[in-house]
């Protein structure tokens, strides 16, 4: 004789659920191929980026102007070399900033398209609920129930003769 198992598994699913799931699933399947194709635009690239270079120009002008208003203060020639140098020095760091965060952008651009292929490589659709039902038969069954009943009767047979 053999032991037999037999699983019986199904999914149930709420109706008004599965029908608000089912509607969002172009709109999900659209934002993800989207974000795959133009990573830039879909997470504003050019919106941060004029955001950024408005940020680095307030604080680079605020920065050349607070200069060239010191350099005048102690009596620096406009003409002067030192002056220039300042200047120079201020539009370099400025040149820099914008570089540094247009290159931050692009880096987080192609972060959110790896994430957005992540999220549509891993996407499944929806499985909650469940029902399931196990039943067993055959020898496995009553065979261990057995073999303790007698290991039992063995014990107190034992105990009886001690």
């Amino acid at each position: 004789m053999s032991t037999s198992t037999t699983t019986t598994a199904s999914n149930v699913f709420n109706p008004l659920a599965m029908a608000q799931y089912n509607s969002f699933q172009p709109q999900i399947q659209t934002q993800l191929q989207n974000n795959i194709n133009n990573p830039w635009s879909a997470m504003g690239g050019n919106q941060q980026f004029a955001n950024m270079n408005e940020a680095n120009q307030a604080q680079y002008g605020a920065n050349m102007g607070n200069s060239i208003s010191s350099a005048l203060a102690r009596g620096i020639q406009p003409n002067s070399p030192l002056l220039a140098s300042m200047i120079n020095k201020n539009a370099s760091q400025y040149s820099g900033a914008t570089s540094s965060g247009y290159s931050n952008l692009w880096q987080q651009a192609a972060n959110f398209r790896q994430g957005s292929a992540n999220a549509a490589a891993g996407y499944s659709p929806l499985a909650t609920g469940g029902v399931q039902k196990q039943s067993a038969g055959g020898l496995g069954q009553w065979i261990g129930v057995a073999t303790a009943a007698i290991q039992g009767a063995g014990q107190i047979g034992a105990a009886a003769v001690a």
